[in-house]
């Protein structure tokens, strides 16, 4: 059973507007990066990605890794790090036992590093893409090597291994997911596009309250309540554009059929703010 969930923000980077959704404003906006922090009755205290990091503003001093925040510019204040925020509520690395990686871009691992003790879940096709590379070849995936722990293959256990069930929630666009732990707690959700090997995490609390975490699948949430797809341009960040459509679209389904559901981007400013804003009261 899970007994607690909490939003995290990691720093953010900043952007058009408009290359999250068509027609958005050509200003620039915060794209927040998150990180959540969920306690599990059984396997304990558990992360979905983890946001930018220290590591992070190391790695890209280096060419041609700096060219990662010349294009998108990335903020991120000392207390607002994973590792900070963990401390304030009295929450140790050694705690965390499992991170669950949605996809390998900086902004979603940037925090591994500082867990040496933790499990780290993720696609088996999605780590095969990036592990060998480097350079501009690792850039042009968003990945930068030094994220990642150099013992990181030998603490995986990779999503394709696991037992894949009914989607947990009838009569939606999703039909099968990924029983993490067998105990049908944790649901790894395919949501492929923005990278091979993209996932989200479905999930529900104690007050039976249903997450739906997708990371990437979309950047705001007038993707899934609208059906709006992003810009032309954004398109040089998503590996299957048919793939990251078909997804969009299951989610506009997914909300329209099930408004009980929360769908959480991990980069939409105004689902962030009304979700901490629930988890303050």
């Amino acid at each position: 059973m899970v007994s607690e969930i909490k939003i995290l923000k990691i720093g953010y980077c900043t952007q058009l507007e408009k290359m999250a959704v068509k027609n958005g404003r050509l200003k620039t906006i915060e794209f927040p990066a998150t990180a959540v922090l969920i306690k599990h009755g059984q396997r304990g205290y558990i992360l979905f990605d983890t946001g930018y990091g220290e590591a992070f503003f190391e790695a890209a001093k280096k060419f041609p890794y700096n060219l990662y925040k010349k294009v998108t510019p990335v903020y991120l204040k000392a207390e607002e790090t994973v590792m900070a925020q963990l401390k304030k509520m009295n929450i140790s690395a050694k705690d965390i036992k499992y991170i669950i990686l949605s996809h390998f871009h900086a902004d979603h691992i940037a925090g591994c590093r500082d867990f040496p003790n933790a499990k780290f879940l993720c696609s088996k096709v999605e780590y095969e893409t990036i592990k060998n590379k480097k350079g501009f070849s690792a850039l042009k995936e968003g990945f930068i090597p030094e994220l990642l722990p150099q013992n990181f293959s030998d603490r995986t256990i990779f999503f394709e291994d696991q037992q894949i069930k009914k989607f947990p929630v009838v009569n939606t666009a999703f039909k099968r997911a990924i029983d993490l732990f067998g105990d049908e707690t944790f649901y790894i959700v395919k949501l492929s596009g923005h990278t091979k090997g993209h996932y989200g995490l479905f999930l529900q609390d104690q007050q039976r309250k249903n997450y739906f975490f997708v990371g990437d699948a979309c950047w705001s949430k007038k993707s899934f309540e609208e059906g709006i797809l992003p810009h032309y341009f954004a398109g040089f960040i998503i590996k299957d554009k048919r793939s990251y459509q078909e997804n969009v679209k299951k989610l506009y389904t997914l909300y329209r059929e099930n408004t009980h559901i929360k769908i959480i981007p991990s980069h939409c400013k105004e689902t962030l703010e009304s979700l901490m804003e629930d988890q303050s009261e």
